[in-house]
């Protein structure tokens, strides 16, 4: 039976008021990836393995996120997403569990398997949200929860779990995560169609659209955000060593990273809460302009001190979580079927592959600045496009007003 346009609408509102359920469930799906370097190093340091196994596990994991990511357009409408979400983190967290004790041929199998389960789970959450009328605060608390929790685990993981019970406790403290989310997933709807995108427009036809066509938009979007995440995620890859090279210790870097990746998170609810405040050009504006005020200390200082490097790296991290959830928002509305959204965190993800693999080959000799202005003009590329796209939708508004006023 198709869903009506009020039964629609009756969901949507309920699910917008549990939206930090569902944050917190995207927030474990994504724990892997926002501590990837915490968990091969653990994995590494445990089962001795060389720089290039360690670099084969996180390249399968992205490969599995991102094949799924791509077929869910295939079923992400059609399966019932509680089941599909249920299934798929406890495919996950059973992935963790068996990795504890797995020898490293089948880790790379369990890691491309996570990578899917977690990526299913994603695209599921994340075609809800664009669904939602309120996507905006959608999806900047589900940025800022899962940086949130990402900042946590990076204190507590080298702090409790990994002195005492090594990567084995890395897996299993993971696993618990996926487990105590379950409870949550009753928050999500059952299932989503085409069917119920299409009936929340019927409801709002005589609404004047804010997009320009959906098509073009969306393409260009999906081009915008691949660029931003090339060139944030090329010099994100290479913070670490930045520090490290400017005289900073490892405890240093770990006492950094943690504090940033928590705080940080607040870029996230900003954006949530100021979505809908203001113009979204200006909001682009501003979160590019943190960014580029994150990176300028950096090319221009002669070494990097503790306090100074804490800062650009808190800039960087507010900026880029200010920024991902309108970016998304944006595709979201210029995707009328709902059928894309799900591509999202695969277009994300495969900036994140190919930013880093760029940004190795620009450094010199410990030189980093052509990899600080690759990232500079990534971001300024992409704010050009996504302000094109506000502008013709603002245009397309101004006509069809004529347009209504003149009949």
């Amino acid at each position: 039976m198709a869903t009506t346009a009020t039964e629609f609408d009756r969901r949507q509102q309920r699910g917008s008021g549990n939206v930090y359920a569902l944050a917190v469930i995207v927030g474990v799906a994504y724990l892997f990836y926002n501590v990837m370097p915490l968990y091969l190093k653990s994995v590494g340091d445990d089962r001795h393995l060389t720089e290039q196994q360690i670099g084969y596990l996180a390249s399968i994991y992205l490969i599995g996120s991102v094949l799924s990511n791509a077929l869910a357009l295939l079923w992400v409408r059609r399966w019932n997403w509680r089941i599909t979400v249920a299934v798929s983190g406890a495919i996950a967290g059973g992935g963790y569990l068996l990795s504890a004790n797995a020898g490293y041929p089948a880790l790379l199998a369990l890691m491309f398997i996570v990578g899917a389960a977690n990526a299913a789970t994603v695209s599921c959450i994340y075609t809800f949200i664009g669904d939602s009328e309120q996507r905006e605060r959608g999806f900047g608390y589900t940025v800022g929860v899962q940086n949130a929790l990402a900042g946590v685990f990076s204190f507590l993981l080298p702090l409790l779990v990994i002195p005492q019970w090594g990567f084995a406790g890395v897996a299993t403290a993971t696993a618990a995560c996926f487990l105590l989310t379950l409870p949550l997933i009753r928050q999500l709807p059952a299932a989503g169609s085409s069917a119920n995108r299409a009936a929340m427009h019927a409801t709002a036809a005589t609404v004047p659209t804010t997009a320009p066509p959906p098509s073009r938009a969306l393409l260009w979007a999906f081009v915008a955000t691949f660029i931003y995440y090339v060139g944030q995620s090329g010099i994100w890859a290479f913070f670490g060593r930045i520090g490290g090279d400017g005289g900073l210790s490892d405890q240093a870097l770990g006492l950094v990273f943690g504090v940033t990746l928590l705080t940080g998170s607040v870029g996230g609810f900003l954006s949530g809460w100021c979505a809908r405040l203001g113009d979204r050009r200006w909001l682009l504006a501003i979160g590019i302009l943190i960014g580029m005020l994150a990176l300028l200390p950096l090319m221009f200082a002669s070494g990097t001190g503790l306090l100074s490097f804490t800062l650009s790296v808190f800039l960087f991290c507010v900026s880029w979580n200010f920024l991902s959830p309108l970016f998304m928002t944006i595709m979201t509305e210029h995707d009328a079927e709902g059928r894309y959204t799900a591509l999202i965190p695969a277009c994300q993800l495969l900036g994140s592959v190919i930013g880093p693999a760029l940004a190795g080959n620009m450094v010199q000799h410990g030189d980093y600045r052509s990899v600080y202005w690759f990232a500079l003009a990534s971001v300024l590329v992409c704010l050009a496009i996504f302000i094109a796209i506000e502008n013709h939708g603002q245009r397309r508004i101004k006509a069809q007003t004529l347009e209504t006023v003149n009949c």
